[in-house]
């Protein structure tokens, strides 16, 4: 699993920086060199690389067939840091990480709305709402 990961980040590179934000790609390139032979994507990651492929398939970026193949060699390297990470767990501790990824995705959703708005529709800076205008009356806002 772990060696598909790492061959869908060579070979997939154009497609994922489409998909996904350039800190969430620069991420997995950074820890696919560090980790050597495993596969580790912390939760916050994952979260990241599932969110941005949610905005990218409501965005239509590409053909929605493209972009979920695409995703295979992520899923696979999420899969492979779950079973290292779970590895001699018993069953209610794995269970216990699925739920703290729960956690993480409930913690992170305004990640996802932020990136689902259009540029167009997200707030605006408070420093832009603020106004004020001087005439022949006084200062007025």
């Amino acid at each position: 699993m772990a060696s598909h990961y790492r061959q869908g980040l060579t070979d997939l590179e154009p497609i994922w920086r489409q998909i996904l934000a350039d800190d969430t790609f620069t991420q997995l390139r950074d820890i696919q060199g560090a980790s050597g032979t495993d596969c580790r994507i912390p939760d916050e990651l994952w979260v990241q690389v599932v969110y941005d492929a949610a905005t990218a398939y409501h965005k239509r970026f590409m053909p929605r067939d493209h972009l979920l193949k695409a995703l295979t060699p992520l899923y696979l390297g999420r899969t492979a840091s779950f079973a290292h990470a779970t590895q001699g767990l018993t069953s209610t501790e794995a269970e216990q990480k699925i739920e703290a990824l729960c956690h993480t995705f409930e913690r992170m959703k305004p990640y996802l709305v932020e990136h689902w708005q259009p540029a167009a529709l997200q707030p605006a800076a408070p420093a832009l709402l603020h106004h004020t205008t001087t005439d022949a009356g006084g200062d007025h806002e």
